[in-house]
């Protein structure tokens, strides 16, 4: 029975992640038909879109009245980011950190942390605690917007899509010419009005892919979110029946079995991204989500419910989450190369995490 449910739990946690891949994509789609800016396309998919399939369980999960989830799914995720993206990625390749580039951010990912680590001593995130983060949020997008306009990939959301979802948005088909009798007598109308040419041309750029993909993205977007709803809903009520069947706290199930699925593809397109030279979308993705995860997704989700958060995680997962956070800043100032025995370490690290939980996370 308990097999069952795993395969359950993996194919909602697939549907999850695609679901939200769709969503994603539809949405760039639709705003680069309304003529949206790419930078704030991109500044959304950076807030929103790699934490989308954690913040949907996690949500779900604080609904549902279990704030171990919702905890153990954000450390796990987090430490995933960074161990499992990096481990892999260098055993592999070698990375070489610009140490200008990313620095200020990796200490603000440093503090960020730091600052959950230090909320939750007491071992709950209150209304008040998740407010302050969620506000933290929204003080790292302006940063994105006035002191790094030039983010990573922000300014070539097409290209960011291509890497970190496998596709990318097609662009609004280009003015159309006027082959036949009727357009022209369209523009002759329209000119002896009193536009231009150009105006003409610029007024049928909107109104083409209003008629061809609009329509189409809306449905897919809103069928997206209705995946969304509907396997993050059934994937906590899975997961809470795994967790009572194994004896295992929510906590550890949210840092393992929920963290791992929604951290799995991501990972895959981040190695991916390094074979081809992009190690800029790599540490860009490890950064935001990992931000993202403290601020949106536990901000959100304390103001739902409180979070609880065990003594396990408060003396061992939290703290291994500082200590590998701190990795970054170090890897960054010191602008060398990332060798593959550090890689191995940092895998070693992880399955160290995944094997201490599951030993002493039994309630």
């Amino acid at each position: 029975m308990v097999l069952l449910d795993l395969l359950l739990a993996s194919s909602l946690i697939l549907v999850l992640v695609k679901s939200s891949d769709y969503l994603v994509e539809a949405v760039a789609r639709l705003a680069h038909y309304l003529n949206v800016k790419e930078f704030i396309i991109g500044i959304t998919i950076i807030a929103i879109g790699t934490s989308l399939p954690e913040l949907a369980s996690s949500i779900m999960a604080s609904m549902h009245g279990v704030g171990g989830i919702v905890i153990g799914n954000v450390i796990g995720a987090n430490i995933i980011n960074i161990s499992l993206n990096l481990a892999l990625s260098a055993i592999f390749v070698f990375i070489h950190v610009n140490r200008r580039t990313l620095f200020r951010d990796v200490l603000f990912l440093l503090m960020i942390t730091a600052l959950f680590f230090f909320l939750s001593i007491d071992g709950i995130i209150t209304l008040l605690e998740g407010a302050l983060l969620l506000s933290l949020s929204f003080v790292y997008i302006l940063y994105l917007f006035h002191v790094r306009p030039r983010f990573l990939y922000a300014h070539r959301i097409v290209e960011y899509l291509g890497r970190l979802y496998g596709g990318k948005p097609t662009t609004p088909p280009a003015p159309l010419h006027l082959p036949n009798t009727k357009k022209q007598e369209i523009y002759r109308d329209f000119v002896g009005k009193g536009f231009d040419l150009e105006t003409y041309r610029r007024i049928r750029s909107r109104i083409s892919p209003l008629r061809q993909g609009f329509g189409q993205d809306v449905v897919i977007a809103l069928l997206s979110l209705l995946g969304i709803y509907l396997s993050s809903k059934f994937l906590i009520s899975v997961v809470i029946k795994i967790a009572t069947e194994l004896n295992i706290s929510y906590d550890v199930i949210g840092a393992s079995l929920i963290a791992l699925g929604t951290s799995l593809p991501e990972v895959a397109v981040s190695f991916s991204s390094i074979r081809k030279g992009h190690i800029s979308i790599l540490l860009g993705n490890i950064i935001g989500s990992n931000i993202f995860n403290i601020t949106l997704i536990v901000g959100l989700s304390s103001l739902i419910t409180p979070l609880l958060i065990s003594p396990l995680f408060v003396s061992f997962s939290l703290p291994l989450l500082l200590v590998v956070t701190a990795f970054l800043p170090l890897l960054a100032l010191s602008g060398r190369r990332l060798q593959r025995i550090e890689g191995v370490l940092l895998l070693i690290l992880y399955i160290f995490f995944i094997y201490t939980i599951f030993i002493f996370g039994t309630v």
